[in-house]
C-alpha cells in the first residue's frame, strides 16, 4: 500500500480523517465522533461519580484516545500507512478497546448506583447516553471487519471456485505465540457472544430440585426462550419491558423472590451468572444459603394465575374466579400437571431423590378425603352422642367401682378442648379428659358442648377452601370423641389397651392429614380481596408436596393458626403458609422443551 501524500495542512482534521479513511478503511468522521463522544462521557462519569475505581479506568480511556488521536497525527506527517500485520494488529485493538470500554462505562454506573452515588433515574439516563456512545462504534465495527475492507488490506483473499467467490482469511503472523493468541482471541469473543445470546434470546438453565416432577427432575436443562419476556441488556440493570406471550400452564424460569437483592452485591451476580452461562450451567455460586440449604436459583415454576384473578385450592383443587367476585370455577387443565394425591401421574422412580407419594399414603389420605365429605352429613347424630355418652358416665363409672384416682390429672389450664401443636392428644391427655368429666362434670359438659357446637354459630362457609376447612376440622372432633369414648369403653369394660387403635389413628390424621398436608391441599383466596394486580402472576410446582413455591414465601417462620378460623374451638396448628404473587419483571424467560 503506497505512503499517504503529505498534505498542506497535516494538522487539519480532514487530513486525519483522510489518513484514517486509507489506513483502515473507515471515514475518518465516525472513528472521531466516536472518539470525541467517549472522552466527553468519560469526563462526565468521572466528574459525576468520582470514585477511585472510576477515576483510574476513566483516566486510562481517555489516555487510549488521546494516543489515538496522536498516532494520527503523527502518521499524517510522516505519510506512513499501514500494512497488513499492522491493520491486523489494529482492527484487534481498536475492537478490543470499544468492547473493554463498553464494559468499563456499565461497570462504573453500576458501580455507582450499587453505592448509592445515583438514583435509579440518573442510571438509566446515563446508562442510555453510554449505550449512544457504544452505538457510536457499531459502524466502525461492521466496515472494518466487513471482509472488503480485510481484501483490500491483506489479511484476506478471494478465491473464485465455480463462478462464486468464497473468501479465506490469510495467515499473517506465524508460530506458537500468534497460534495461541489466536485461541484465546476466538474463546473471549465467543464468551461475549455466549453471554449476549443467554441474556437476550435464550439460555440453559438446570432444575435445582424436584418441585416439577414429574414433568423435570432434578439436573435437568430446558431450553428457555428470553425474547419475549424481559431480556436483559448484560453488565446492566436495564431489562427490555417486552412480556409477550405469558400463557396459563407454561413454565417459567423466575429469579427467585426469596433471595433479596442486595445493591452492594450486584457486581458479584453478575460474575456469578457469567460463570453459569459460559459454563452451560455446570458452574453455579453461591450454591448454600445462610441456612446452609442449598440455592434454588433460577426457579422454574408453572403459571398458574393471572392478573385480575383470584384463586383458591381445596383438596388438591384449584380453583379461580376474575376480579374476586361471583362463583369459583375449577381450573380446566390443571389437573393434567399437578403430581398430587387427587392426580396419578406416572413418575420416573428412578430420577427422584425422595418420593412424596406412596401407593399407601395415596390410599389413606383418599379415605381421609371421602371421611371428610361426608362428616357433616351425621355429624348432629354423633355429637348427640357423645354428650349422652358423658352424661350417664358419672354413673356408669360409679357402678363399675372404677377408681378416678387412677387416672392422671391434668393442670388446671391443660382442662381445655383447645389443642394445638403444643398440645396434642395422647394417652395421658385422653385419660385426663376422662378424670376431668368425672371430678368437675358440670364444667366438662359445658366445654364439650361449646368444643362441638359453637361453630354451628358463626356463618356458613362462604367458599370451597373454607368448606374443606370446616370439614377437616369436624373430623379432627369426631375422631378425637372416638378415641376418647374407646378408652372410656375400655376402662369400663376391663379392658386398657381396646381404644389403641382410635388413637393411632387420630395421631396419624392429625399429624398427617392436618399438619404436614394441609396446607399443601389448600390455600385461603388470594388475593385476600380483589384479583392479582397488573403485572403480577401466581406459579405452582407441579410436585405439590415438594415444592416450596409461591404459597411459602419464608418457608423457615412459623405462626400459629386455627384451621378453621370461624370456629372458636377450632383445631390450630403451626403454618408456614404465606402466598405471594411475582412480578412480571422477575420473569427470566419461557421454558420450552427439556434437552437432557
Amino acid at each position: 500500500m503506497p505512503a499517504l501524500e503529505r498534505t498542506a495542512n497535516p494538522n487539519s482534521l480532514k487530513a486525519m480523517q483522510a489518513w484514517l479513511k486509507q489506513a483502515i478503511g473507515v471515514p475518518g468522521l465516525l472513528v472521531q465522533v466516536w472518539s470525541a463522544l467517549s472522552i466527553v462521557f468519560s469526563i462526565a462519569l468521572m466528574a459525576l461519580v468520582p470514585r477511585i475505581g472510576i477515576l483510574v479506568s476513566g483516566c486510562l480511556a481517555l489516555a487510549v484516545h488521546v494516543w489515538l488521536h496522536l498516532g494520527s497525527r503523527k502518521a499524517v506527517l510522516s505519510g506512513t500507512c499501514f500494512g497488513p500485520k499492522t491493520f491486523f494488529v489494529v482492527k484487534k485493538a481498536l475492537n478490543y478497546f470499544a468492547f473493554i470500554q463498553f464494559c468499563f462505562h456499565s461497570i462504573a454506573l453500576v458501580l455507582a448506583w450499587s453505592a448509592s452515588s445515583l438514583a435509579d433515574t440518573g442510571y438509566y439516563a446515563l446508562y442510555a447516553v453510554s449505550a449512544l456512545v457504544s452505538g457510536s462504534y457499531l459502524p466502525i465495527f461492521f466496515i472494518m471487519n466487513s471482509r472488503r475492507n480485510q481484501v483490500e488490506h491483506g489479511i484476506m483473499q478471494v478465491i473464485s471456485k465455480n463462478g462464486r467467490n468464497k473468501y479465506r482469511p490469510l495467515n499473517v503472523y506465524r508460530g506458537f505465540l500468534p497460534g495461541l493468541l489466536s485461541w484465546v482471541d476466538a474463546l473471549a469473543w465467543a464468551s461475549a457472544v455466549v453471554i449476549f445470546i443467554n441474556s437476550l434470546f435464550f439460555q440453559l438453565y438446570q432444575i435445582p430440585s424436584e418441585s416439577m416432577v414429574p414433568d423435570l427432575y432434578i439436573g435437568t436443562r430446558v431450553f428457555t426462550v428470553k425474547t419475549l419476556t424481559n431480556p436483559e441488556i448484560p453488565l446492566s440493570l436495564v431489562r427490555v419491558p417486552l412480556v409477550a406471550g405469558i400463557d396459563r400452564f407454561d413454565q417459567y424460569v423466575l429469579s427467585n423472590p426469596r433471595y433479596n437483592f442486595k445493591k452492594e452485591q450486584v457486581l458479584t451476580d453478575f460474575w456469578h451468572n457469567f460463570l453459569y452461562m459460559i459454563s452451560f450451567t455446570k458452574i453455579q455460586f453461591p450454591r448454600l444459603d445462610e441456612y446452609g440449604q442449598e440455592i434454588a436459583d433460577p426457579l422454574i415454576k408453572r403459571l398458574i394465575g393471572l392478573p385480575g384473578e383470584q384463586l383458591l385450592m381445596a383438596d388438591d383443587v384449584v380453583y379461580v374466579r376474575d376480579g374476586g367476585t361471583g362463583d369459583y370455577r375449577m381450573l380446566t387443565g390443571e389437573a393434567n400437571h399437578a403430581y398430587n394425591y387427587v392426580n396419578d401421574l406416572p413418575i420416573d422412580l428412578s430420577r427422584v431423590r425422595g418420593i412424596s407419594i406412596q401407593p399407601a399414603d395415596r390410599a389413606r389420605m383418599l379415605a381421609w378425603d371421602a371421611e371428610k365429605q361426608a362428616v357433616q352429613a351425621d355429624y348432629a347424630a354423633r355429637r348427640q352422642r357423645y354428650l349422652d355418652w358423658f352424661d350417664t358416665l358419672p354413673a356408669r363409672w360409679q357402678a363399675a367401682r372404677l377408681d378416678a384416682d387412677r387416672l392422671p390429672t391434668l393442670e388446671a389450664g391443660a382442662r381445655s378442648f383447645r389443642i394445638n401443636d403444643n398440645s396434642i392428644v395422647n394417652e395421658s391427655r385422653l385419660a385426663g379428659w376422662l378424670r376431668w368429666s368425672l371430678t368437675d362434670h358440670a364444667a366438662f359438659l359445658g366445654q364439650l358442648e361449646d368444643f362441638l357446637t359453637l361453630w354451628q354459630s358463626a356463618a356458613a362457609p362462604a367458599n370451597r377452601w373454607e368448606e374443606s376447612a370446616l370439614a377437616t376440622n369436624l373430623l379432627f372432633k369426631v375422631k378425637a370423641m372416638e378415641a376418647l369414648l374407646a378408652l372410656g369403653d375400655g376402662l369400663l369394660a376391663g379392658s386398657d389397651y381396646s381404644w389403641e387403635l382410635q388413637l393411632r389413628e387420630l395421631g396419624d390424621y392429625h399429624d398427617r392429614y392436618v399438619r404436614r398436608y394441609f396446607d399443601l391441599r389448600n390455600f385461603a383466596p388470594f388475593p385476600n380481596e380483589g384479583g392479582l394486580p397488573a403485572g403480577e402472576y401466581f406459579f405452582m410446582g407441579d410436585n405439590r408436596y415438594n415444592s416450596v413455591d409461591f404459597r411459602h414465601l419464608n418457608h423457615y417462620h412459623f405462626v400459629e393458626k386455627p384451621l378453621y378460623s370461624k370456629d372458636p374451638w377450632s383445631l390450630a396448628y403451626s403454618s408456614n403458609q404465606q402466598l405471594f404473587s411475582l412480578n412480571r419483571s422477575r420473569i427470566k424467560g419461557k421454558a420450552l422443551f427439556s434437552l437432557f
